[in-house]
C-alpha cells in the first residue's frame, strides 16, 4: 500500500488530539458499540440512529421496523451489508494479487491504491472512534468516511463486471422504493431534531443583538452555544470556547490567539437551566463571580429576571478589575445580575441637591433638558434620568439596548470619565423592574431605564409590540403596557406609582420632565407629553410626602422655532454629549456637519433650550 499511495501527516505543534485515550476496557466496548451503531446509522440502515442510550436501542429498532419506513431500513441494510462484502472481497483480492517486481509489469491503477487508502483510513477511524475518550452517541459523524470508502471500493471492484438488464432494473425499483418509503422517517427524524434544537436556537438568535447591542467583541461560553453565535454574525464576534465553566478549550482555541479575559472586554454566557447539546458543565453563578469577578452588567436571554435560565454577563473592564469590585463591596457580587429591591437601593449622599429628569427617550434629555443638565453635573447636584420607554422605534433589543448605551456615552462625555457603567436590576414593590446604570465607583449620576414601548410620534405604536403605547395607556384605551424585554407590567395607577416611588428613594428635591403641550403649531412626539403629565400626576403623590419638591417643563420639538440660546461652551458641550450618544444610535446624525444639514432638525435642538410652564 505504501508503494502505490503517498501520505501526507500533519499533526499540530503541540502533538495533541482534541480527545484522550478511555481508560478500561469498559469504555472499549462501549465505544464498539456505538461505532457499529454509528456505522449503520450512516447508511440509513439503523432505526434507532436518534437514540443515545443504549438500552433504548432494542425498543427503537422494533418501531422503526414496524413502521413505513421499514423498506428503506431493510434496503439500506441489504446494500450496506452487500457493501460490506465488496469491501472484503476487494481486500483479500488485492492482498492475493502479486507485488510487481519488474518495471515491465503494469502496478495496479490509481483506483485501486485510493480504494485501499480509504479502507485503511475508515479502519484507522474506528479504531480512534473505540479508543478515544469523546461522547459516542452523537459522534457518528467522525465515521462518514465509511461511506465514502464503501461507495468508492464497490465502483472500483464491480466497474469490469457485466450487469443483466432486468438485474439493472429490478435493483433501482428498491432504491425508488427505499427512497419512496424513507421520506416519512426521514421528515419525523428532521421534526423531532428541529425540536430538540429550537430552544438553543431560540437562544442563540437571541444573544447576537444582546452582543451587538452591548458592542461586545468576545463571548466566552460553550463552544456548541458560542460557535453558531460566531457564525451568525460572520465573524464579527470573537468567540472563547471553553471545556468547563472557567476552563478554556486549549484544543479548539489556541493560546496564540486567545483573548486575555484579565485586562480585555468580554461576555460571558452563562446556563443555568443545563440546556446545552454535549457534556458540558452545569455551571453557577457563584462560580463564575468567584474565578472573575462580579460582571459590571447583565442581560437576559431566557426565563425570568427572578428565575434566569440563561445570561449574558459582561465584563467591560475584564476580570482584574471584576475582582477587586466584587472585594469592595462583598455583599453585592451578585447585585448585577440578580434582582435588588428598590428598598435597598443604595444612593450616594449628595453635597448639593439631587435632581430628577424624566423623559421619554434616551436622547429627549440631551436635546431638551441640556445644557441644564450639564450644569447640574458640573455644580455637584446628584442627577437621576429616568427614560420611560426603551425608545425601541418599533425596533428589536439590539436597536434599544444600544440607545442605553449610547445614553452612557453622553454622560462619560459629560462627567469626562471613561465609558464604564454598572447596572443593576431593580424590582419594584409591586414586582415590576427596572435597569439602573452608575458609572464605574459613582453613585452621584443614575440612568434608570423603564423600557415601555416606543409609542410613535402619533401615539399608535408599533405592530412589534401590539401598538401598546403610554399615550394609549394614560387615554385609558388600553388596561396595561408590557415592558419590550418582557418582564413587567404596568397598569396606569402602578405606572404612576413607580415614578413617585423612584422619586422617593433618591429624595429628589427638584424634578425635570417634558412638556405637555406642543404649542406654535409643531406637533410634538406622543411619548413627550405624555412622559409629562405622568411625571406631573407622580409629582403630585411625591410632593404630598415631600413639600418643597419643584416641577419644571422643558418644551420638545417646538424649540425648533425659537430663537438660539444655547452658545460657545454649552453649546460645544452639548453637541459633544450628544455626537458621544449618536455612535450607539445609527438613526441619528453623527457629525456636526450632518446635525445642521437641512435634512434634519438636530441642529436647531442642540442649539435651544426652553423650559416652559406646562
Amino acid at each position: 500500500l505504501l508503494r502505490w499511495v503517498s501520505i501526507t501527516h500533519i499533526s499540530s505543534n503541540a502533538g495533541a488530539g482534541p480527545f484522550g485515550f478511555v481508560h478500561s476496557m469498559h469504555d472499549v466496548a462501549l465505544g464498539s458499540v456505538y461505532a457499529v451503531l454509528g456505522l449503520f446509522a450512516n447508511f440509513g440502515a439503523n432505526p434507532a440512529a436518534q437514540v443515545s442510550i443504549l438500552r433504548q436501542v432494542p425498543h427503537e429498532v422494533l418501531k422503526g421496523l414496524s413502521s413505513i419506513g421499514a423498506l428503506a431500513f431493510a434496503v439500506n441494510l441489504a446494500l450496506t451489508l452487500a457493501g460490506f462484502y465488496v469491501v472484503l472481497r476487494f481486500v483479500l483480492q488485492s492482498y492475493r494479487k502479486p507485488v510487481p517486481q519488474a518495471p515491465d509489469v503494469k502496478t495496479p491503477g490509481i483506483a485501486d491504491g485510493l480504494s485501499l487508502m480509504l479502507v485503511a483510513t475508515t479502519i484507522v477511524s474506528l479504531v480512534m472512534f473505540v479508543v478515544s475518550d469523546h461522547y459516542y452517541p452523537v459522534d457518528a459523524r467522525y465515521l462518514q468516511i465509511a461511506v465514502f470508502a464503501v461507495f468508492v471500493v464497490s465502483v472500483t471492484y464491480l466497474r469490469h463486471r457485466q450487469w443483466q438488464t432486468k438485474r439493472l432494473i429490478l435493483v433501482g425499483l428498491l432504491l425508488f422504493l427505499s427512497v419512496a418509503f424513507g421520506v416519512v422517517p426521514a421528515w419525523r427524524s428532521y421534526h423531532a431534531e428541529k425540536i430538540a434544537m429550537d430552544t438553543v436556537n431560540t437562544r442563540n438568535q437571541k444573544i447576537t443583538p444582546i452582543l451587538s447591542g452591548h458592542h461586545a467583541d468576545t463571548l466566552v461560553g460553550d463552544y456548541w452555544r458560542v460557535m453558531p453565535v460566531k457564525l451568525s454574525t460572520h465573524g464579527a464576534v470573537h468567540v472563547l470556547p471553553l471545556s468547563g465553566c472557567t476552563q478554556a478549550q486549549s484544543i479548539l482555541s489556541s493560546q496564540t490567539w486567545q483573548v486575555d479575559l484579565r485586562k480585555q472586554k468580554f461576555a460571558y454566557l452563562l446556563t443555568l437551566d443545563g440546556a446545552t447539546l454535549t457534556g458540558y458543565s452545569k455551571c453557577t453563578l457563584q462560580q463564575i463571580i468567584t474565578a472573575y469577578g462580579r460582571p459590571d452588567s447583565s442581560v437576559l436571554v431566557a426565563g425570568s429576571l427572578n428565575n434566569p435560565k440563561e445570561m449574558v454577563l459582561f465584563y467591560d473592564r475584564g476580570t482584574d478589575a471584576a475582582k477587586q469590585a466584587a472585594v469592595k463591596r462583598p455583599d453585592s457580587k451578585t447585585e448585577t445580575v440578580l434582582p435588588t429591591p428598590l428598598s435597598k437601593l443604595y444612593p450616594a449622599s449628595c453635597t448639593s441637591t439631587t435632581i430628577m429628569n424624566i423623559v421619554a427617550h434616551q436622547d429627549d434629555d440631551l436635546l431638551f433638558i441640556n445644557p441644564d443638565t450639564l450644569h447640574a453635573l458640573r455644580s455637584g447636584s446628584c442627577l437621576r434620568t429616568i427614560y420611560v420607554t426603551a425608545g425601541d422605534d418599533g425596533n428589536g433589543e439590539a436597536y434599544w439596548l444600544s440607545r442605553e448605551k449610547g445614553a452612557e456615552a453622553a454622560y462619560s462625555a459629560m462627567l469626562g470619565l471613561n465609558n464604564v457603567w454598572t447596572q443593576r436590576t431593580v424590582e419594584l414593590p409591586t414586582g415590576q423592574f427596572l435597569t439602573i446604570a452608575n458609572p464605574q465607583h459613582n453613585q452621584t449620576v443614575s440612568l434608570i431605564f423603564m423600557r415601555l414601548p416606543d409609542g410613535n410620534v402619533s401615539g399608535n405604536g408599533f405592530a412589534s409590540t401590539h401598538h401598546a403605547t403610554i399615550a394609549r395607556l394614560a387615554a385609558e384605551g388600553i388596561g396595561s403596557i408590557r415592558s419590550v424585554d418582557g418582564q413587567s407590567t404596568y397598569n396606569l395607577r402602578q405606572l404612576i406609582d413607580a415614578l413617585a416611588a423612584i422619586m422617593g428613594a433618591y429624595s429628589s428635591a427638584e424634578i425635570r420632565t417634558q412638556s405637555t403641550v406642543s404649542g406654535r403649531g409643531v406637533r410634538d412626539h406622543s411619548d413627550h407629553s405624555t412622559v409629562g403629565n405622568l411625571a406631573m400626576a407622580a409629582y403630585e403623590l411625591y410632593s404630598a410626602q415631600k413639600p418643597g419638591t419643584t416641577l419644571k417643563y422643558y418644551r420638545g420639538y417646538a424649540i425648533r422655532a425659537e430663537q438660539q440660546n444655547v452658545f460657545d461652551d454649552d453649546l460645544a458641550a452639548k453637541q459633544a454629549a450628544f455626537l458621544a450618544y449618536a455612535k450607539y444610535d445609527g438613526s441619528v446624525c453623527q457629525t456636526e456637519e450632518e446635525c445642521a444639514s437641512s435634512d434634519n432638525n438636530y441642529s436647531a435642538y442642540l442649539r435651544r433650550e426652553y423650559e416652559t410652564i406646562r
